[in-house]
């Protein structure tokens, strides 16, 4: 993929940790660790209208790169990441849905290039199983690199449904992280347990180093009385993705 520019000479540092996610305390909270346990379930992609709100620009460069496109139909779930090359790189991702093969929709990442003179194409697509980042200790944190892809101020993305976006705000509301100013970009999908899951693509900087925004995805589990929490959070490497 030519249009990618040459990427640094340097190393992704990725920091795997457990994420604290200690519920703040309360006058009637008892310190009690019985966990429900969560019987794993198939993740069932979000399968709602998608009416993600991308910069003009962007939105620009998606419609020219993808007029021609045959065979898949992409739609827009979230505008997520930038890079400057010879004009500029947009990681847009989608929900790709083929009319050629079984009916059935998937995300992808689409990277869109826009040269100088306002021409775009598609010269990459990704597929992204947004399930990997759902389980394990998570991982919050990254070196960003200058040059390379990073998270732009205007990063856009799609309505949350109401379900989902009330299990989230009831979570976020009850757990300190070490994340400050947090902007959910998009719902994924839902995930049937001994309650639900809920992934959502979200943006935002740590507390410890504000300086940089991250895009990561955050699940949120629901019991079976509504009540929610975290239960992990993982950033997304813009490098790496666009490497699978």
């Amino acid at each position: 993929m030519k249009k990618f520019g040459k990427r640094l000479l340097a190393t992704v540092v990725a920091t795997t940790m457990a994420l604290s996610l200690a519920a703040c305390t309360s006058s009637n909270s008892d310190d009690n660790d019985d966990s429900p346990e969560v019987m794993t379930g198939a993740w069932a992609i979000n399968e709602q209208d998608i009416q993600a709100s991308l910069p003009d620009e962007v939105a620009d460069a998606f419609n020219k790169a993808t007029e021609t496109l045959t065979g898949t139909t992409l739609e827009p779930v979230a505008y997520i990441g930038s890079q400057v090359v010879a004009g500029t790189n947009y990681m847009v991702l989608c929900r790709a849905t083929s009319s050629t093969e079984t009916p059935g929709a998937t995300y992808q990442l689409a990277i869109i290039y826009a040269d100088l003179e306002g021409n775009a194409e598609l010269p990459s697509r990704v597929d992204f199983d947004f399930a990997k980042f759902t389980e394990g200790e998570g991982n919050k944190d990254f070196e960003m690199l200058s040059g390379g892809w990073f998270v732009p101020t205007d990063a856009s993305g799609s309505n949350i449904p109401e379900d989902a976006q009330a299990a989230y705000d009831n979570a976020l509301s009850t757990v300190c992280w070490e994340w400050g100013e947090v902007e959910p970009l998009a719902y994924l999908g839902s995930q049937v347990v001994s309650g639900t899951n809920y992934a959502i693509l979200c943006k935002g900087e740590l507390t410890e180093d504000p300086s940089n925004e991250r895009v990561f995805i955050v699940t949120i589990y629901e019991d079976l009385d509504g009540n929610a929490s975290v239960s992990n959070s993982n950033v997304l490497d813009l490098i790496e993705l666009t490497e699978a």
